[in-house]
């Protein structure tokens, strides 16, 4: 009986019942991340814009699976691509103003529930621009005061008809 109102405790407290999740979610929140818990007590949305991507960092990540929205910022190069492979209830990402580039939009192919990408101010190649045309699940793309080519812009519209391209 004590266990069963400890658990719906930690359930109305928003805290996940998972010890793992809970210590990365300390982790990071010490780190300088905006976590952000749904009614589960899972971690839900992750801002890391105010955070160094450390080991420790890297690693509370691993133990963050259901996340459906991260927000990186300065400190993400596109060597920190593995923290995005695989994040498969990752519905919302931002990459904006990172050091986001080809490894990073490689990895996107392994999230395969991606519906809103942000890639504001970044620098982005025509073959980054082919590996976004890819990402059949994205609805809204924004690449304010991104720098891209014309003709690599007109190639993803053609590819990808039903996404919204804010520019």
């Amino acid at each position: 009986m004590k266990a069963g109102w400890l658990l719906l405790m930690l359930f109305v407290a928003g805290c996940s019942s998972d010890p793992r999740q809970q210590r990365a979610i300390q982790t990071l929140r010490a780190a300088g991340a905006t976590v952000q818990i749904d009614v589960r007590g899972d971690a839900s949305s992750l801002d890391l814009r105010q955070c160094p991507l450390t080991e420790n960092v890297r690693g509370a990540l691993a133990d963050l699976p259901r996340l459906k929205s991260l927000t990186v910022g300065g400190n993400y190069r596109d060597a920190d691509a593995g923290i995005l492979s695989g994040r498969a209830s990752l519905e919302n990402l931002d990459l904006s103003y990172s050091g986001a580039a080809g490894a990073s939009l490689a990895a996107l192919r392994t999230v395969p529930g991606l519906r809103f990408l942000s890639l504001n101010g970044l620098a982005l190649s025509d073959a980054d621009l082919e590996l976004i045309a890819e990402l059949r699940s994205l609805a809204s793309l924004s690449l304010i005061e991104a720098t891209v080519s014309d003709g690599a812009l007109e190639r993803l519209r053609t590819a990808s008809p039903r996404c919204l391209i804010a520019r």
